[in-house]
């Protein structure tokens, strides 16, 4: 988790991204006919269960989501911990004030799964029943091997250390790691000084097995190594060097894969944005590269994992995996970071706007970060995937923690949900880490893309382009699936403000956009079907079926978004409806007075992409009209069409009046004809009224007998 910067402090002014107006009209468009880039399940990862948190034991805990796909194992106790006997050291995590002197860095067996009765020598029982438990839940597993070079020995010690292992010289807290060394076969040692990593391996395969075979599938080769002589100084009390890192990475990555050949490695943990530029000023970082991409030590770390493996013979590193706890803020001399829960009007529209420095050129979040080290735009995801791309192609990308902060609240969960898009949209695994609060927003957001009806529905596993016309107001994920054909989903999210800034106002009330979604190049000439929508809000932290949005034609629906929302679309594709074109025929036949013709329609099955109008259910009034009377009638445009025209025949067809100035607007219209006008001379006698509506090369025809009476 991130706690230490190197950050210098100015001062620049916060100007709030928000909407100065009460409502907006934001236009979403998606290509649904492109091929998709992959989602993965782990993009929807997390380091916990996701609860309420309770912040009393007067308060029950509560469960609020337990799908997530991937579940770790990691943080700072996880680089102290024996998997010999389950001894962990809190480091600097946990202090405490005794006869008023501060002591750190307790050792423990705190890590040990509850409700398992507890004995030393029972064996990696904390990984165990780690994977099980995530095996039942079928979620993937991601855990944590140890290269700061000791670990705790004593889990029964239940004290504060302050002695660093090498004065430690009778190993009462400390044992030294190995990599290599350990027996693979047999009863694992419980009590020794030294700790195998590939011993590790050998057992944990044996008791759960490997990757796709029940066994952890992700391994991250410690945690957040730049920070270890602040977060444990006890067990590597001098600066992390670049060598130290990606060197013991490279060994112990090999023992893993050698191993388990299906392991994923995830390195190298990296903390934040100083241990990307530099590894916290760490002596040795280079700096010779002509394309660092601002992230240094990242490429050098890179360049030295592919040239490894080249000499491998395989992969040693599957995913370069960071930490991202966001520095946004509302002014650079601001010592509070949107990761706080500060929900106040400011820092609220920070932390909604902040997942846009993961991908966005166009916004510069207020941090350090920008002021100081990016001097612009962080564009994150691209200025890793770049560095990837040129220092070891095929690489993935993955950020084992990562949070915005603020779970109980709206901000936070459209935060959140504007990451989980981002995220998968770039194929990246992530796992949130827990902000201790309430998390009902965080449990929304994932429930938004995992459950969004209670049975199971999920957004689809495909990626397709979408774009938003004010990513400053909203933005916009699209998919489609694998698996289930005739279906594309939509998540929406809107950052809008309820009100204007102005003197630190306190935000109310509420504000509605309106939004016009368009599915372009829709494969096989489909059409919207149908649409069921799910959404929270500033005032539901549950998901809920708002009102249906409106299907304005084939490829276009639109629907009113609430301020600080999100919505997801499941949106059921259909084939064109055939559509009747109705071709009057005319029959005579006799009357007492002579011969008139009647109308029969005759139907021609016509199917097009574009939907043909729908019959406007006109009707004329009055019928008869008598003298020159006007005469009027009522019609309906339930689609967009191009063109209303109105015609007048005679028995014989010929045309005498034509109109093509009628109202198209959608929702029922009125038309009024003075029969008197002085170029319409109609005489007693029966006539026939069409009512055309056309849309492109489309037309629906409705036929009227009229009688008039002079």
């Amino acid at each position: 988790m991130n706690r230490f910067k190197n950050i210098a402090l100015g001062v620049l002014p916060f100007f709030l991204s928000c909407a100065a107006t009460w409502a907006a009209t934001i236009t979403y468009t998606i290509n649904a006919g492109a091929s998709g880039t992959t989602i993965l399940p782990y993009t929807y990862g997390s380091n916990d269960i996701i609860t309420n948190n309770p912040q009393s034991t007067a308060t029950p805990t509560t469960v609020l989501f337990n799908k997530n796909p991937l579940y770790r194992q990691g943080g700072d106790r996880l680089t102290a911990y024996n998997w010999e006997n389950n001894a962990s050291n809190s480091g600097m995590d946990y202090c405490a004030t005794i006869t008023g002197v501060v002591s750190c860095n307790h050792e423990d067996n705190y890590l040990f799964p509850p409700g398992v009765t507890y004995a030393n020598d029972q064996p990696a029982t904390t990984l165990i029943a780690f994977i099980q438990g995530n095996n039942a839940l079928s979620a993937a597993s991601l855990v944590t091997l140890q290269m700061a070079g000791y670990v705790s020995i004593n889990p029964a010690c239940n004290c504060f250390v302050s002695i660093t292992w090498p004065a430690d010289t009778t190993n009462t807290y400390w044992a030294a790691v190995s990599f290599t060394g350990g027996p693979t076969t047999g009863a694992p040692v419980t009590n020794g000084t030294v700790v195998y990593m590939n011993q590790e391996m050998a057992y944990l395969l044996s008791i759960v097995g490997g990757a796709g075979s029940g066994g952890a599938l992700f391994y991250d080769l410690d945690n957040e190594p730049a920070l270890w002589p602040d977060t444990h100084p006890m067990v590597h009390p001098n600066q992390t060097t670049c060598a130290e890192v990606s060197g013991k990475g490279i060994t112990l990555a090999g023992v893993i894969t050698a191993a388990d050949p299906n392991a994923q490695i995830l390195g190298p943990v990296a903390y934040g944005w100083s241990e990307y530029v530099n590894n916290q000023s760490a002596p040795d970082c280079p700096t010779t590269y002509t394309n660092s991409y601002g992230v240094t030590y990242l490429c050098y770390y890179l360049q030295q994992m592919n040239s490894a493996s080249s000499a491998a013979g395989h992969r040693l590193l599957h995913y370069l995996d960071l930490h991202w706890y966001p520095a946004a803020t509302t002014a650079v001399s601001d010592p509070n970071y949107i990761t706080t829960n500060d929900t106040s009007y400011g820092m609220s529209v920070a932390r909604m706007q902040a997942p846009r420095s993961l991908w966005d050129p166009s916004y510069t979040e207020v941090s350090w970060i920008t002021a100081y080290s990016t001097d612009g735009p962080i564009t994150l995801i691209p200025r890793l995937q770049a560095a990837i791309n040129q220092y070891y192609p095929g690489t993935g990308l993955s950020f084992s923690e990562y949070q915005y902060g603020a779970g109980e609240d709206i901000s936070g969960g459209v935060a959140q949900a504007d990451a989980l898009g981002i995220f998968g949209e770039y194929g990246a695994i992530a796992c949130r880490w827990d902000d201790g609060t309430d998390n009902a927003y965080v449990a929304a957001a994932y429930n938004l893309y995992l459950d969004y009806d209670g049975a199971g529905s999920s957004f689809g596993n495909l990626s397709m382009p979408a774009t938003s016309s004010s990513v400053t107001l909203g933005s916009v994920y699209a998919s489609r699936s694998t698996s289930v054909s005739g279906k594309i989903w939509v998540a929406a999210i809107d950052r809008d403000c309820p009100a204007s800034i102005s003197g630190g106002v306190t935000y109310s009330g509420a504000v509605t956009d309106t939004a016009q979604f368009t599915l372009n190049n829709i494969p096989g000439g489909q059409v919207i079907s149908s649409i069921r929508s799910f959404r929270f809000d500033a005032t539901n932290s549950t998901l809920y079926q708002p009102s249906a949005p409106t299907i304005a034609s084939a490829n276009n629906f639109t629907d009113s978004l609430p301020g600080r929302s999100g919505t997801l679309y499941e949106i059921t594709l259909g084939n064109p409806t055939p559509t009747p074109t109705l071709t009057p025929t005319f029959t005579p036949s006799a009357t007492p007075t002579g011969t008139w013709y009647t109308s029969t329609p005759t139907h021609t099955i016509t199917s097009t992409a574009t939907p043909t109008p729908a019959v406007p259910d006109a009707v004329l009034f009055p019928n008869p009209v008598k003298g020159q009377g006007p005469l009027g009638f009522y019609y309906n445009v339930t689609s967009p069409v191009n063109q209303v025209k109105v015609k007048i025949f005679t028995v014989a067809l010929r045309k005498i009046f034509e109109d093509d100035t009628l109202s198209a607007a959608l929702g029922q219209n009125k038309y009024t004809l003075n029969m008197g006008q002085g170029d319409l001379n109609v005489a007693n006698g029966l006539y026939y009224v069409v009512l055309e509506l056309e849309t492109g090369s489309h037309e629906t025809r409705q036929i009227m007998k009229l009688l008039v009476q002079r």
